[in-house]
């Protein structure tokens, strides 16, 4: 395969797309863990680790191998196409309802 331009898509690239794009649900976990505000890290964290992607993707569609590119095409259209069939399958049905309340951990 003959490359155009710088390949984006080495291992260490791969790690930090992994670290950027994993911010997302970092967020959860911290609004989870009390470890501070899901809204103020998805602003301060998690949309300038989007935004740095996606200007990093951009860079990689104009000058280099497009590898990234296309990783971050396929990711995010693949994740569409989940959250619309998760939209989908729930809807109709509140799922707070459908909680059991009754476990306890310590009775």
């Amino acid at each position: 395969m003959v490359t155009l331009g710088k390949d984006f898509w080495s291992p260490e690239c791969r790690l930090l797309v992994f670290a950027l794009a994993s911010t997302s649900i970092l967020s959860l976990l911290v609004e989870f863990y009390v470890l501070g505000s899901m809204r103020a890290f998805t602003f301060l964290v998690s949309l300038p680790a989007l935004v740095g992607l996606l200007a990093w993707a951009l860079f990689d569609r104009e000058i280099g191998s497009q590898r990234l590119w296309r990783a971050i095409v396929v990711g995010s259209l693949a994740g569409l196409v989940a959250a619309m069939a998760y939209d989908k399958k729930g809807r109709g049905r509140n799922p707070i309802q459908k909680l059991d309340t009754s476990f306890r951990i310590f009775s």
